[in-house]
């Protein structure tokens, strides 16, 4: 591990270097043991291909990897193991550039984003990034109780609700409100917003699935989502879209009529009330006015996004925005962000509704073809696990698209699309290097959005937008081609705008439980998908140009650079981009929306969930989160999710 990650970052000669930056490699922030103790607490395949890998480059035959020495990784020069690497990353065997993948991407997270021992990262001071913002968070009027659970126990209720995000959070507020004894299973922790450090590493794994480290099977996809009490919608950047039209009457199609009836637009209403959405803004960062001016500057249609933020307003700094908006993707320390556990699921304790936090569901309790509860194991601070059984005539299954077929399929239903159509939104990343200072780290977090290409072909195409960038992300995407190179780039991190390019997907993946009953992502990008993304690409890569950017750049292994000042055709750097090879592991391709895998609809052979929510094969097992729609939501799904559960909520 210290040969791979040394390798990855190493120490590198120059001349000025007062910080020790150059000087510093991976192994003086301790990365390999971070890795080595991250991926000893991720599941059974996560661990059996690190090992895998680390028997590899421990053995001779290393060499026929690449062409090089019969040696072991510890054997070779420096230069022998970057051109090792160099070559991986550009391999024609699948599984080499998704083992340089895995590894680069674990390194320079930990190396630019973790902290030491409560002390900043000592890169930020040369890559001018302040690390967590220092401003105190509020203490608010009102917390959730979470249950403590310290035996093997039964609980009984009207309706046990599994997860407790953007689905499960709705569905609990208003059945409390509607006076039935309700309880909220989630399997992540509980986390007071004054719990929330800023800490980007450290927020990844305590609010984050697999510690921030979920991926396809290939790795070819990073997938977010969130695990904590308010799941996505504790991570998310607030964007807060209605599903448009044209999607609602495409699910509609597969016979769930609602969707145009004009009495489902009421929820929508109801959500934008509670949770506050509105498209006031005191300024956008400036990343977000670098989409702005270049969608702008190529005539192309680009709009506010409709936000569940509350007091995100200017906050005294020289910028004009809120500063601290921008670190909500590690947690809503500053309570702008109106997610659940201070909304929906603030409403349903109010109404007498219990939570039971670090609480994994394992199946439903199924009898003579009705749910009857949920067995589920919690775990105390302590490590301490305790068995417990919820009993309820009425079971909601909100886990999200990754983990609600999981346990339907640990619950014993056999519906053969369990766990099909699988839709992530792959999103592609287009940087641009400009002059002034962007701070991607700061302010609203997503506020513009380029609608110009949503429907390239039919009701399919991309919105090109932005997301916010600290170190860890940075690092997490940015190509590596050299350990200086690497190091260099991610010394421009300030002057950064990331445009991301968001396809709504046509054809889907599917999630399958792996070896330790995990689930299993399995997502290959399809042809017609990826020339969806392409335009995308191409037409960000303009966007950069228009708005002033000095050099743009696709994420891609490859390391592909265009500048405006060189007087080049930018239509041939283009060109020459769309014609390199996009295959998995050879470029960044990420996910944070995560849709489909237990579609409803009105024929059961082709769809698991009936149009009210409940599920074909068992009575009172309702399912109530974005694994319900029956094809993507094309937009931020949030709202989408949030507006469905309160549909199913009111069949239930």
């Amino acid at each position: 591990m210290h040969a791979l990650c040394n390798t990855y970052i190493p120490a590198v000669n120059k001349m000025n270097d007062p910080d020790g930056y150059w000087q510093r490699k991976a192994s003086d922030l301790d990365v390999p043991e971070k890795i080595v103790e991250l991926v000893g607490m991720l599941p059974y395949e996560n661990k059996k291909e690190l090992l895998q890998l680390l028997q590899l480059v421990d053995n001779p035959m290393l060499g026929l990897t690449w062409l090089g020495p019969m040696k072991r990784i510890q054997d070779l020069s420096p230069v022998q193991r970057e051109k090792m690497l160099q070559k991986w990353s550009k391999s024609s065997v699948p599984l080499l550039r998704k083992a340089f993948n895995d590894v680069k991407r674990l390194t320079g997270v930990i190396f630019f984003g973790d902290m030491q021992e409560g002390k900043k990262n000592p890169n930020w001071k040369k890559m001018g990034y302040p690390g967590p913002i220092e401003t105190p968070p509020p203490v608010l009027d009102k917390y959730l109780s979470p249950l403590t659970i310290d035996k093997d126990q039964k609980l009984d209720c009207d309706v046990v609700i599994v997860g407790s995000g953007g689905g499960g959070g709705v569905v609990a507020g208003i059945l409390a409100k509607k006076g039935k004894k309700v309880i909220v299973v989630e399997k992540g922790p509980y986390l007071k917003n004054t719990e929330m450090n800023r800490q980007e590493v450290d927020m990844l794994q305590q609010l984050y699935e697999r510690k921030g480290a979920l991926a396809s099977k290939d790795g070819g996809m990073t997938i977010l989502a969130g695990s904590c009490v308010g799941g996505g919608t504790t991570v998310n950047w607030a964007g807060s879209f209605r599903t448009p039209d044209y999607v609602l009457e495409e699910w509609a199609s597969h016979g769930n009529a609602h969707f145009t009836d004009k009495a489902y637009r009421k929820y929508f209403d109801d959500i934008t009330e509670r949770l506050s959405i509105n498209t006031k803004l005191s300024k956008h960062n400036p990343q977000n006015q670098a989409l702005w001016d270049g969608a702008k500057g190529m005539n192309y249609k680009v709009k506010l996004i409709p936000r569940n933020v509350k007091g995100c307003d200017h906050d005294g700094g020289e910028n004009g925005y809120c500063t601290k908006c921008g670190y909500g993707t590690l947690g809503d320390a500053y309570a702008h962000k109106q997610c659940m556990p201070i909304t929906y699921l603030q409403d349903a304790q109010d109404n007498g509704a219990e939570i039971l936090a670090n609480t994994e569901v394992t199946r439903v309790d199924v009898k003579n073809g009705m749910a009857k509860g949920v067995w589920a194991v919690h775990t105390d601070r302590e490590g301490r696990r305790y068995n417990v059984f919820v009993k309820a005539p009425k079971v909601v299954i909100a886990g999200g698209a990754v983990h609600t077929p999981v346990i339907l399929k640990k619950s014993g239903l056999t519906h053969p699309h369990i766990g099909r159509n699988l839709f992530l939104h792959p999103v592609m990343g287009i940087t641009g290097k400009y002059k002034h200072k962007i701070e991607g780290w700061y302010g609203p977090m997503m506020s513009a959005v380029c609608d110009e290409f949503n429907r390239l072909d039919g009701r399919y195409g991309v919105k090109i937008e932005t997301a916010p960038v600290h170190c860890g992300l940075a690092a997490l995407c940015i190509p590596w081609q050299s350990g200086e190179q690497y190091k260099q780039e991610m010394l421009d991190s300030a002057h950064l705008a990331s445009f991301i390019v968001l396809c709504r997907d046509k054809i889907g993946g599917r999630v399958t439980l792996g070896k330790e009953n995990d689930p299993v992502v399995t997502y290959n990008l399809s042809h017609y998908d990826r020339k969806h993304l392409l335009r995308g690409l191409a037409e960000s890569i303009k966007m950069h140009q228009a708005a002033g950017a000095t050099a743009i750049r696709p994420l891609h292994n490859d390391n592909p650079f265009f500048y405006p000042a060189s007087g080049k055709d930018i239509n041939a750097f283009i060109d020459k981009t769309m014609r390199r090879k996009w295959v998995s592991n050879r470029f960044g391709l990420f996910s944070a929306h995560q849709m489909g895998t237990c579609r409803m609809g009105g024929e059961e052979k082709r769809y698991p969930v009936k149009p009210t929510g409940e599920t074909y094969e068992v009575r009172n097992l309702f399912v109530a989160d974005g694994s319900l729609f029956p094809a993507a939501s094309g937009v931020n799904p949030m709202m989408s999710i949030q507006a469905l559960a309160a549909y199913v909520a009111d069949n239930i």
